[in-house]
């Protein structure tokens, strides 16, 4: 069975009003106790000669100065990533020279 558009607009709505009565969705400010939290910047996605890779130097270059202020500070720092075993240079650990990512207290999740 296939919805039409107003199906799916009911749907949306109903979904917004769930998130709203949950709370979800909504600002939730600052926080006490900052944390730095990279998503998905390992090689098989910032090396262009990875099948799904591209060109991220600047934001590559962005994310380092981010995370060397973070870690004057000693801030939390947690990684999130994908691995892949296919072509060995798309990992986690070859990011690392590129972008001083995981080391010392840092989380990779």
């Amino acid at each position: 069975m296939t919805a039409d558009c107003g199906d799916v607009g009911e749907e949306l709505d109903r979904a917004r009003a769930t998130y709203r009565q949950s709370g979800i969705g909504g600002r939730v400010g600052y926080g006490d106790r900052p944390a730095l939290l990279i998503v998905d910047f390992q090689r098989g996605f910032t090396d262009p000669d990875c099948p799904v890779g591209g060109d991220l130097s600047a934001e590559i270059a962005a994310t380092k100065i981010l995370l060397d202020a973070a870690r004057h500070k000693g801030l939390p720092i947690a990684f999130t990533a994908v691995g892949c075993q296919r072509c060995g240079r798309c990992d986690v650990a070859s990011q690392d020279a590129r972008s001083g990512g995981v080391g010392g207290k840092d989380t990779l999740l």
